[in-house]
């Protein structure tokens, strides 16, 4: 933390290299000489207008360091995943912004959601490799020291690997106590109770970081509009310079040519451009640039995206500004996104997909679409890697009116697509061919997964309810023709509990659940599959529906009319 003396001279510093042209020659030997930091790092604070500059940094990290800062060999779609899933409501992130307004270097202060652990924070930090040698690191670990602590936050751990050892001394110098345990390191920092103090210097920081920030907007804007007026002065300096005197050279003749109007021909002469050699073929001027300058100017003041970040950015803005609805930016942020998804990203795994066994009896075939409520199936023969065909649960119907029919007759053709497909090459494949399902076959040729048309259009209009998902006020338990109950994987304990009669809780009384479905598929030690059972305070549980590893629904009944 400063004091008042040193925060005084930081701030008459801190934009003494805002004004410097951002093209002005540096010294190479200064580049590669790492710079210490200046005794004021801005650091502002990011918001979900971040976003795009907060996943443009972290792509920009080499794999090493991606490495260490994730504790994985984090790929490009796991960076996204993690960038969708911040919470900038709940947790804060830290940023310092250099001159050109990239982020350089970048600070997550996760929050615990446990009530029993309001206390703790987990604190994560990234910094661009040209940036290194500086002290960002350790200077966004004591920003959100002093943030968390004014939180009321009493102890922040780091989970990193042992060889990441520029964090650890940071946390070390913190004065926090480090624990190895082989390849994984742990370091906790007890964190001191709040003061006035320490909440008016967070105020100020914040507040001089986004002075800085606005500085370094209005320097960029300053250069580019300098740059833009050298550009319109050349353009009006090369539109006054007298044409060249061509003159007619030794060997150049002048060259007629015929054009014909409506009214009768009329010929004009015009002398041939002279060319350096006649064994040289004339050089293709370079595209013309035929803005105006005012229209430059007009693209100056009001420029458009760059990049897909900035043009999220920018429908964030539009929000903002009432321009547009938040449904509609999801929307419009959804069919953007899925420009970069593949099948592979979207699609339900092999080992999670309901197949139906051709050598199965009907009355087989029938529980199996009752109990899954699905509208189509694979099929397949033998193994569950020869899939056959399609078979639409509709058709069964047919097998009532003529049970001579042969199912594999009413079998359609199944579609397979490769894990790398893109998604909107596959939804005008979906519209195309009119066909809603298709199997997805990794490299090697074997079935990977299930991908329909609901998941795909899901990325653009979010969760698409289908006759499984039915609203919360609407109910979440409803009882069925045959004496058992359905019940909704979301719902409270609680009302199980009054529905039933019972009283449902763990095989550990510490242990706390919400929902009925966090409870089965804690005591089950898996993520619950269509059509298991579980049997839990004499309530029988069948899973009907699951979604997203997630049960959506179960049927339940009491364990004496299970087994009777």
């Amino acid at each position: 933390m400063l004091d008042a003396k040193n925060l005084i001279k930081a701030s008459l510093d801190v934009g003494r290299d805002f004004w410097r042209a951002p093209n002005e020659a540096v010294d190479r030997r200064a580049i590669a000489r790492p710079r210490r930091a200046p005794l004021l790092v801005p650091i502002r604070s990011l918001g979900a207008n971040h976003r795009g500059r907060i996943l443009q940094h972290l792509l920009a990290l080499e794999p090493q360091d991606r490495y260490l800062r994730f504790g994985y060999q984090a790929q490009d779609a796991q960076i996204h995943r993690y960038v969708e899933s911040l919470n900038f409501e709940r947790d804060e992130i830290f940023g310092i912004y250099n001159r050109k307004l990239e982020l350089i270097a970048m600070a997550h202060l996760a929050y615990a959601q446990d009530e029993r652990c309001k206390s703790c924070a987990e604190f994560g930090v990234s910094v661009s490799t040209l940036s290194r040698g500086r002290g960002y690191g350790s200077r966004l670990f004591d920003r959100a020291a002093m943030s968390a602590a004014n939180e009321g936050v009493r102890l922040m751990f780091i989970h990193a690997l042992t060889q990441n050892a520029a964090m650890l001394k940071i946390a070390r110098n913190a004065g926090a106590v480090v624990e190895h345990d082989g390849t994984e390191s742990e370091a906790y920092l007890q964190l001191p109770e709040s003061t006035l103090d320490s909440h008016f210097f967070e105020i100020l920081e914040e507040q001089v970081a986004q002075a800085d920030y606005l500085i370094k907007v209005q320097a960029k804007q300053f250069w580019s509009f300098l740059a833009l007026l050298q550009a319109g002065r050349r353009d009006t300096t090369d539109t006054q310079e007298p044409p060249p005197p061509w003159g007619t050279a030794a060997g150049q003749k002048e060259t007629e040519i015929q054009i014909r109007y409506p009214r009768g021909p009329e010929t004009k002469a015009f002398r041939a451009i002279p060319l350096v050699s006649e064994s040289h073929f004339a050089r293709i001027p370079d595209k013309e640039d035929k803005r105006t300058f005012l229209r430059k100017l007009a693209e100056f003041i009001h420029p458009g995206p760059d990049s897909t970040a900035e043009l999220i950015e920018t429908l964030a803005e539009a929000e903002d500004n009432q321009i547009i609805g938040a449904e509609s930016r999801l929307m419009l942020e959804g069919v953007i996104r899925m420009a970069d998804m593949t099948a592979g990203d979207v699609m339900v795994p092999a080992t999670r997909t309901d197949m139906l066994n051709i050598q199965a009896s009907l009355d087989s075939l029938l529980h199996t679409v009752i109990d899954t409520a699905h509208s189509r199936f694979p099929v397949y023969e033998g193994e569950r890697e020869n899939v056959i065909g399609i078979l639409m649960a509709k058709d069964l119907l047919k097998l009532q009116r003529a049970p001579e029919l042969n199912i594999r007759a009413l079998l359609r053709p199944a579609v397979f697509v490769p894990e790398s497909k893109g998604l909107n090459d596959l939804l005008r494949d979906f519209r195309g061919n009119r066909n809603h399902l298709a199997i997805v076959i990794d490299e090697f040729g074997r079935v990977a997964g299930l991908i329909t048309i609901e998941d795909v259009l899901e990325q653009i209009v979010g969760e698409i309810e289908d006759e499984f998902d039915i609203a919360e006020d609407e109910g979440d338990i409803f009882a069925l023709a045959d004496s058992t109950y359905r019940v909704s994987g979301d719902t409270p304990i609680e009302r199980v509990n009054d529905a039933f009669t019972v009283t449902l809780s763990g095989s550990d009384p510490d242990d706390q659940f919400d929902t009925i479905g966090g409870l089965i598929a804690h005591e089950m030690g898996h993520v619950p599959q269509r059509g298991e059972r579980y049997t839990l305070s004499g309530l029988d549980f069948l899973v009907l529906h699951t979604k997203g590893g997630a049960v959506k629904w179960f049927k339940v009944q009491p364990t004496a009319l299970a087994n009777p």
